[in-house]
Protein backbone atom coordinates (compact mmCIF):
# COMPACT_ATOMS: atom_id res chain seq x y z
CA UNK A 1 0.00 0.00 0.00
CA UNK A 2 0.96 3.91 -0.96
CA UNK A 3 1.88 6.32 1.65
CA UNK A 4 -0.39 9.59 0.36
CA UNK A 5 1.87 11.78 2.08
CA UNK A 6 4.69 10.98 -0.80
CA UNK A 7 1.81 13.00 -3.23
CA UNK A 8 1.47 16.19 -0.85
CA UNK A 9 3.19 19.18 -2.08
CA UNK A 10 2.24 22.42 -1.34
CA UNK A 11 5.23 24.54 -2.86
CA UNK A 12 4.20 26.61 -5.95
CA UNK A 13 6.35 27.84 -9.07
CA UNK A 14 3.61 30.02 -11.17
CA UNK A 15 4.05 33.60 -12.20
CA UNK A 16 1.16 35.29 -12.36
CA UNK A 17 0.16 38.40 -14.64
CA UNK A 18 -3.18 38.46 -17.04
CA UNK A 19 -5.79 35.69 -17.43
CA UNK A 20 -5.89 33.49 -20.65
CA UNK A 21 -8.26 31.09 -21.89
CA UNK A 22 -7.30 28.82 -24.81
CA UNK A 23 -8.63 25.72 -26.64
CA UNK A 24 -8.83 23.94 -29.67
CA UNK A 25 -12.21 22.88 -31.61
CA UNK A 26 -13.29 20.93 -34.50
CA UNK A 27 -16.53 20.18 -35.46
CA UNK A 28 -18.89 21.60 -32.81
CA UNK A 29 -20.78 24.70 -34.31
CA UNK A 30 -23.44 23.24 -32.24
CA UNK A 31 -21.99 24.29 -28.72
CA UNK A 32 -19.42 26.89 -29.79
CA UNK A 33 -21.50 29.94 -29.05
CA UNK A 34 -22.81 28.67 -24.91
CA UNK A 35 -19.30 27.50 -24.75
CA UNK A 36 -17.49 31.21 -25.46
CA UNK A 37 -20.30 32.51 -23.35
CA UNK A 38 -19.76 30.37 -20.43
CA UNK A 39 -15.84 31.56 -19.89
CA UNK A 40 -15.47 34.59 -21.33
CA UNK A 41 -14.68 37.62 -18.88
CA UNK A 42 -13.97 41.19 -19.84
CA UNK A 43 -10.68 40.99 -18.42
CA UNK A 44 -10.04 37.42 -19.72
CA UNK A 45 -7.88 36.96 -23.18
CA UNK A 46 -9.56 33.90 -25.29
CA UNK A 47 -8.08 32.15 -27.84
CA UNK A 48 -9.19 29.33 -30.05
CA UNK A 49 -7.08 27.16 -32.53
CA UNK A 50 -9.81 25.65 -35.15
CA UNK A 51 -8.36 21.99 -37.24
CA UNK A 52 -10.31 23.07 -40.23
CA UNK A 53 -13.82 22.32 -39.10
CA UNK A 54 -16.53 21.47 -42.08
CA UNK A 55 -19.71 22.18 -40.02
CA UNK A 56 -19.55 26.07 -39.82
CA UNK A 57 -17.55 25.99 -36.50
CA UNK A 58 -15.41 28.35 -38.28
CA UNK A 59 -17.96 30.89 -39.42
CA UNK A 60 -19.34 30.70 -36.10
CA UNK A 61 -15.84 31.35 -34.38
CA UNK A 62 -15.55 34.83 -36.81
CA UNK A 63 -18.67 36.03 -35.64
CA UNK A 64 -18.61 35.67 -31.98
CA UNK A 65 -14.60 37.45 -32.43
CA UNK A 66 -16.42 40.02 -33.12
CA UNK A 67 -18.45 40.37 -29.45
CA UNK A 68 -15.99 38.53 -27.61
CA UNK A 69 -12.46 40.01 -28.41
CA UNK A 70 -11.21 35.97 -29.46
CA UNK A 71 -8.25 35.67 -31.22
CA UNK A 72 -9.06 32.82 -33.44
CA UNK A 73 -6.62 30.44 -36.01
CA UNK A 74 -6.90 28.03 -38.07
CA UNK A 75 -4.13 24.69 -38.29
CA UNK A 76 -4.17 20.80 -39.45
CA UNK A 77 -4.05 19.65 -35.83
CA UNK A 78 -4.53 17.45 -33.52
CA UNK A 79 -5.79 18.06 -29.81
CA UNK A 80 -2.68 18.54 -28.29
CA UNK A 81 -0.83 20.41 -30.84
CA UNK A 82 -3.90 22.77 -31.29
CA UNK A 83 -3.68 23.73 -27.72
CA UNK A 84 -0.01 23.84 -27.96
CA UNK A 85 -0.37 26.40 -30.53
CA UNK A 86 -2.99 28.17 -28.58
CA UNK A 87 -1.20 28.21 -25.46
CA UNK A 88 1.71 30.50 -27.62
CA UNK A 89 -0.68 32.69 -28.31
CA UNK A 90 -1.48 33.66 -24.82
CA UNK A 91 0.37 36.86 -23.64
CA UNK A 92 3.69 36.71 -21.89
CA UNK A 93 2.93 36.13 -18.19
CA UNK A 94 -0.43 35.14 -17.80
CA UNK A 95 -1.92 32.82 -15.88
CA UNK A 96 -3.51 30.23 -18.42
CA UNK A 97 -6.48 27.37 -17.94
CA UNK A 98 -7.58 25.38 -21.06
CA UNK A 99 -11.31 24.48 -22.06
CA UNK A 100 -13.21 22.68 -24.43
CA UNK A 101 -15.39 23.94 -26.97
CA UNK A 102 -18.41 21.49 -26.77
CA UNK A 103 -18.61 22.33 -22.51
CA UNK A 104 -20.62 24.53 -20.92
CA UNK A 105 -18.79 26.05 -18.12
CA UNK A 106 -19.87 26.94 -14.33
CA UNK A 107 -18.86 29.77 -11.78
CA UNK A 108 -16.70 27.18 -10.11
CA UNK A 109 -14.75 27.23 -13.38
CA UNK A 110 -14.43 30.71 -12.68
CA UNK A 111 -13.77 30.45 -8.91
CA UNK A 112 -10.78 28.57 -9.74
CA UNK A 113 -8.90 30.36 -11.73
CA UNK A 114 -9.01 33.46 -9.60
CA UNK A 115 -7.78 31.44 -6.87
CA UNK A 116 -4.87 30.24 -9.11
CA UNK A 117 -4.47 33.60 -10.35
CA UNK A 118 -4.13 34.99 -6.65
CA UNK A 119 -1.94 32.38 -5.15
CA UNK A 120 0.57 31.55 -7.66
CA UNK A 121 -0.63 28.23 -7.17
CA UNK A 122 -0.46 25.44 -9.97
CA UNK A 123 -4.05 24.32 -9.27
CA UNK A 124 -5.32 21.29 -10.84
CA UNK A 125 -9.69 20.66 -11.64
CA UNK A 126 -10.14 18.87 -14.90
CA UNK A 127 -8.12 21.47 -16.31
CA UNK A 128 -4.29 22.98 -15.21
CA UNK A 129 -4.06 26.22 -14.28
CA UNK A 130 -1.10 27.60 -14.57
CA UNK A 131 1.54 30.37 -15.88
CA UNK A 132 2.18 30.25 -19.55
CA UNK A 133 5.75 30.10 -19.10
CA UNK A 134 5.69 27.41 -16.07
CA UNK A 135 4.10 25.27 -19.15
CA UNK A 136 6.14 26.31 -22.07
CA UNK A 137 9.17 25.79 -20.31
CA UNK A 138 8.37 21.83 -19.69
CA UNK A 139 7.94 21.68 -22.71
CA UNK A 140 3.81 22.52 -23.58
CA UNK A 141 1.58 19.93 -25.23
CA UNK A 142 2.40 17.07 -27.04
CA UNK A 143 1.34 16.33 -30.33
CA UNK A 144 -1.36 13.48 -29.65
CA UNK A 145 -5.11 13.60 -30.42
CA UNK A 146 -6.21 11.63 -26.67
CA UNK A 147 -4.49 11.43 -23.08
CA UNK A 148 -2.63 14.68 -23.94
CA UNK A 149 -4.24 16.40 -21.19
CA UNK A 150 -2.90 13.95 -18.68
CA UNK A 151 0.36 13.51 -19.99
CA UNK A 152 0.63 17.60 -19.38
CA UNK A 153 -0.64 17.55 -16.07
CA UNK A 154 1.32 14.74 -15.46
CA UNK A 155 4.83 16.24 -16.75
CA UNK A 156 4.01 19.93 -15.21
CA UNK A 157 2.22 18.58 -11.81
CA UNK A 158 0.22 20.69 -9.47
CA UNK A 159 0.18 21.91 -5.93
CA UNK A 160 -3.85 21.89 -5.49
CA UNK A 161 -6.76 19.84 -6.49
CA UNK A 162 -10.06 21.32 -6.50
CA UNK A 163 -12.77 18.29 -6.86
CA UNK A 164 -15.37 20.25 -8.37
CA UNK A 165 -17.75 20.13 -12.05
CA UNK A 166 -16.46 22.67 -13.68
CA UNK A 167 -18.81 22.29 -16.76
CA UNK A 168 -21.07 20.00 -17.96
CA UNK A 169 -21.34 18.19 -21.49
CA UNK A 170 -24.65 16.85 -21.54
CA UNK A 171 -23.80 15.14 -25.34
CA UNK A 172 -20.90 13.80 -24.47
CA UNK A 173 -20.37 9.98 -25.26
CA UNK A 174 -19.51 7.70 -22.34
CA UNK A 175 -16.76 5.81 -24.56
CA UNK A 176 -14.21 7.55 -25.92
CA UNK A 177 -14.82 5.30 -29.28
CA UNK A 178 -18.15 6.58 -29.58
CA UNK A 179 -17.18 9.62 -28.74
CA UNK A 180 -14.54 9.79 -31.83
CA UNK A 181 -16.28 8.39 -34.30
CA UNK A 182 -18.09 11.27 -34.72
CA UNK A 183 -14.88 13.24 -35.83
CA UNK A 184 -13.33 10.92 -37.71
CA UNK A 185 -14.82 7.19 -38.07
CA UNK A 186 -12.08 4.17 -37.55
CA UNK A 187 -9.24 6.18 -38.44
CA UNK A 188 -9.82 8.69 -35.64
CA UNK A 189 -10.63 5.97 -33.14
CA UNK A 190 -7.48 4.06 -33.75
CA UNK A 191 -5.35 7.37 -33.51
CA UNK A 192 -6.75 7.98 -30.35
CA UNK A 193 -6.58 4.04 -29.19
CA UNK A 194 -2.74 4.91 -29.66
CA UNK A 195 -2.66 8.22 -28.11
CA UNK A 196 -4.28 7.52 -25.26
CA UNK A 197 -1.59 4.94 -24.34
CA UNK A 198 1.16 7.23 -25.08
CA UNK A 199 -0.05 9.96 -22.95
CA UNK A 200 -1.18 7.40 -20.05
CA UNK A 201 2.10 5.36 -20.58
CA UNK A 202 0.07 2.81 -18.36
CA UNK A 203 1.58 0.72 -15.64
CA UNK A 204 1.57 -3.60 -15.98
CA UNK A 205 -0.21 -3.11 -12.74
CA UNK A 206 -2.90 -0.41 -14.50
CA UNK A 207 -3.86 -2.68 -17.69
CA UNK A 208 -3.99 -5.68 -15.44
CA UNK A 209 -6.67 -4.34 -13.72
CA UNK A 210 -8.49 -2.47 -16.18
CA UNK A 211 -8.12 -5.50 -18.46
CA UNK A 212 -9.01 -3.40 -21.47
CA UNK A 213 -9.46 -5.22 -24.77
CA UNK A 214 -8.27 -1.96 -26.37
CA UNK A 215 -5.68 -1.46 -24.73
CA UNK A 216 -4.02 -4.92 -25.12
CA UNK A 217 -4.62 -4.74 -28.99
CA UNK A 218 -2.54 -1.29 -29.27
CA UNK A 219 -0.41 -1.44 -26.86
CA UNK A 220 2.80 -2.65 -28.76
CA UNK A 221 1.69 -0.13 -31.62
CA UNK A 222 2.02 2.63 -29.26
CA UNK A 223 5.10 1.29 -26.95
CA UNK A 224 6.69 1.07 -30.62
CA UNK A 225 5.85 4.99 -30.97
CA UNK A 226 7.32 5.69 -27.49
CA UNK A 227 5.20 6.13 -24.08
CA UNK A 228 5.55 9.76 -22.38
CA UNK A 229 5.98 8.30 -19.10
CA UNK A 230 6.66 11.49 -16.71
CA UNK A 231 5.52 9.95 -12.90
CA UNK A 232 5.01 6.87 -11.57
CA UNK A 233 3.37 4.19 -11.75
CA UNK A 234 2.65 5.86 -14.63
CA UNK A 235 1.19 8.84 -15.24
CA UNK A 236 -2.45 8.56 -14.67
CA UNK A 237 -2.80 6.94 -11.25
CA UNK A 238 0.00 9.71 -10.12
CA UNK A 239 -2.59 12.38 -10.94
CA UNK A 240 -5.50 10.52 -9.32
CA UNK A 241 -3.13 9.35 -6.35
CA UNK A 242 -2.20 13.23 -5.99
CA UNK A 243 -5.36 14.50 -6.59
CA UNK A 244 -6.69 12.16 -3.64
CA UNK A 245 -3.89 13.71 -1.34
CA UNK A 246 -3.66 17.42 -2.22
CA UNK A 247 -7.60 18.56 -2.24
CA UNK A 248 -9.27 21.14 -0.83
CA UNK A 249 -12.56 21.81 0.27
CA UNK A 250 -14.19 24.00 -2.22
CA UNK A 251 -15.87 25.57 0.55
CA UNK A 252 -12.50 27.43 1.52
CA UNK A 253 -12.10 28.97 -1.82
CA UNK A 254 -15.47 30.34 -2.23
CA UNK A 255 -17.19 27.74 -4.34
CA UNK A 256 -20.35 26.31 -3.70
CA UNK A 257 -20.38 22.70 -2.44
CA UNK A 258 -23.58 21.64 -5.32
CA UNK A 259 -20.58 21.21 -7.54
CA UNK A 260 -18.46 18.91 -5.48
CA UNK A 261 -17.31 15.70 -7.63
CA UNK A 262 -14.79 13.35 -6.90
CA UNK A 263 -13.88 9.85 -9.03
CA UNK A 264 -12.20 6.83 -7.70
CA UNK A 265 -10.51 4.30 -10.25
CA UNK A 266 -10.20 0.75 -9.58
CA UNK A 267 -6.56 1.16 -9.56
CA UNK A 268 -6.49 4.39 -6.82
CA UNK A 269 -9.25 1.65 -4.48
CA UNK A 270 -6.68 -1.17 -4.81
CA UNK A 271 -3.28 1.13 -4.10
CA UNK A 272 -3.98 3.08 -1.00
CA UNK A 273 -4.45 1.36 2.73
CA UNK A 274 -8.42 1.23 3.15
CA UNK A 275 -9.30 1.15 -0.50
CA UNK A 276 -12.63 2.41 -0.37
CA UNK A 277 -13.27 3.47 3.03
CA UNK A 278 -10.22 5.80 2.67
CA UNK A 279 -11.87 7.62 -0.15
CA UNK A 280 -15.09 7.73 1.78
CA UNK A 281 -13.43 9.00 4.53
CA UNK A 282 -11.07 11.51 2.16
CA UNK A 283 -14.15 12.56 0.71
CA UNK A 284 -16.43 13.27 3.96
CA UNK A 285 -13.49 15.72 4.79
CA UNK A 286 -14.00 17.78 2.04
CA UNK A 287 -17.35 18.36 1.66
CA UNK A 288 -20.97 18.62 4.01
CA UNK A 289 -23.01 14.87 3.97
CA UNK A 290 -24.69 13.92 2.64
CA UNK A 291 -22.59 12.74 -0.42
CA UNK A 292 -23.90 10.33 -2.81
CA UNK A 293 -22.12 7.44 -3.74
CA UNK A 294 -22.27 6.11 -7.40
CA UNK A 295 -21.12 2.80 -8.49
CA UNK A 296 -19.99 2.47 -12.16
CA UNK A 297 -20.22 -0.81 -14.31
CA UNK A 298 -16.73 0.47 -15.91
CA UNK A 299 -13.62 -1.14 -14.92
CA UNK A 300 -11.49 1.71 -15.23
CA UNK A 301 -14.04 4.74 -13.10
CA UNK A 302 -15.79 2.61 -10.78
CA UNK A 303 -17.03 5.15 -7.93
CA UNK A 304 -18.01 8.95 -8.26
CA UNK A 305 -19.01 11.23 -5.06
CA UNK A 306 -21.44 14.00 -5.75
CA UNK A 307 -22.93 16.47 -3.59
CA UNK A 308 -25.71 17.09 -6.15
CA UNK A 309 -26.65 15.00 -8.53
CA UNK A 310 -27.70 17.75 -10.61
CA UNK A 311 -24.37 17.87 -11.69
CA UNK A 312 -23.68 14.18 -12.44
CA UNK A 313 -22.75 14.45 -15.91
CA UNK A 314 -25.75 12.50 -18.07
CA UNK A 315 -23.57 10.11 -20.36
CA UNK A 316 -22.78 8.06 -17.95
CA UNK A 317 -26.25 7.60 -16.73
CA UNK A 318 -25.92 4.08 -18.35
CA UNK A 319 -23.31 2.87 -16.52
CA UNK A 320 -24.71 3.22 -13.09
CA UNK A 321 -25.22 0.28 -11.55
CA UNK A 322 -26.08 1.18 -7.96
CA UNK A 323 -26.10 4.15 -5.52
CA UNK A 324 -25.33 4.89 -2.24
CA UNK A 325 -25.50 7.66 0.20
CA UNK A 326 -22.36 8.57 2.72
CA UNK A 327 -24.49 10.69 5.31
CA UNK A 328 -22.15 10.22 8.60
CA UNK A 329 -18.36 9.86 8.64
CA UNK A 330 -18.27 6.23 10.27
CA UNK A 331 -20.54 4.85 7.68
CA UNK A 332 -19.53 1.53 5.90
CA UNK A 333 -18.47 1.13 2.12
CA UNK A 334 -22.18 0.18 0.11
CA UNK A 335 -23.93 0.78 3.36
CA UNK A 336 -27.50 1.68 1.63
CA UNK A 337 -26.26 0.50 -2.02
CA UNK A 338 -29.52 0.63 -4.43
CA UNK A 339 -29.36 -1.13 -7.95
CA UNK A 340 -30.75 1.18 -10.48
CA UNK A 341 -33.29 -0.16 -12.64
Amino acid sequence: MLNLSHYRNSAGDATMSRTCLYGTVYNNASTVEKCIESVWRPEYEVVVVDNYSTDGTWEKLLELRRDFNLKVYRYRCSRGLGRHIALHNCPPGSTTAWFDLDTVYNESFHKVIEYAAETDLRVHTGVLIASRELILSRGGWRDLNYGEDVELVSRVGFDVHVPVVAGINAELPAYMHVRERRYGGLRRVVRASIDVLRGHAPSVRRLLVNRSRRAALFYLPARALGFYRNRMPDNATWIELAALARAIQPRSIGIDEKYFCFGATLTLLGLIEGGESAVDARVLSLVSRPVYKLYLKTRELRILYYRDLHYFERSYMSLVEGISVLSVAEESPGRGRTALR
